[in-house]
């Protein structure tokens, strides 16, 4: 075996350095292959496809990341350099979806079925609501409330309301909801059908679980066309 001389193994290194800290020029008298890559402030490579096919995969290679490669007069940006452009392309994730436009997306009616309704001091009865939201911001609403009498009947509160509605922090999955309004309830009870005027504020992140179906914690809005 040939025994490398003292003398050689600097030259080899000095050769290496040369080709990182001197850009271009030495690097190309280095090899015919391969892609050098600004990381960190240093210049790095030469890299095989699959080297630069992982940096993509781990986002340390970005359409904004300065490439050199043989043939090149200087260094310029990934997305300009046609052979790591298409593996950017091929291998970065898709970029998120849109926020789609909640005002528009709630503008209809939506209903839930009947629902437990715990009532303090009475005991458990159901609920129905119905809520016709406008895109402009306004909107109206509707909730049944029923509970048994002990007697065989149904005691039942009908309480409608409208009003104004904002929506902030939209993202793909949902949004958070904020209403504001008046009621006007009215009721089949002991007391008679006499209407009482109340305000209504109200705030809560919903869920879009899919085009027609809205998750306001575990309580379930569907679309209805109208």
């Amino acid at each position: 075996m040939r025994r490398i001389g003292a003398g050689v193994v600097p030259a080899l290194v000095m050769a290496v350095l040369l080709a990182v800290w001197s850009g271009p020029g030495v690097a190309q008298q280095m090899t015919a292959d391969g892609v050098y890559v600004v990381d960190n402030g240093q210049a790095v490579g030469p890299l095989t496809h699959a080297d630069v096919e992982q940096r993509i995969r781990d986002g340390r290679l970005t359409a904004q990341t300065m490439v050199w490669k043989q043939g090149m007069a200087d260094w310029s940006p990934a997305r300009t350099v046609k052979e790591v452009a298409q593996l950017l392309n091929g291998l970065q994730p898709p970029p998120p979806p849109p926020v789609r436009d909640y005002n528009a997306f709630l503008d209809g009616r939506w209903e839930t079925g009947r629902t437990d309704l715990p009532i303090e001091g009475i005991g458990l009865g159901t609920q129905k609501m119905e809520v016709i939201y406008n895109r402009v911001g306004t909107y109206t609403s509707t909730q049944i409330i029923e509970v048994s009498d002990g007697m065989g009947g149904v005691l039942r509160t009908t309480n409608k309301g409208r009003g104004t509605f904002k929506i902030t922090n939209p993202s793909p999955e949902g949004f958070h909801l904020s209403m504001i309004g008046t009621t006007l309830m009215t009721s089949n009870g002991p007391g008679g059908n006499v209407p009482l005027p109340g305000n209504f504020n109200y705030d809560s992140t919903l869920r879009v679980v899919d085009e027609n179906t809205l998750n306001d914690n575990g309580l379930i809005f569907r679309r209805v066309n109208y």
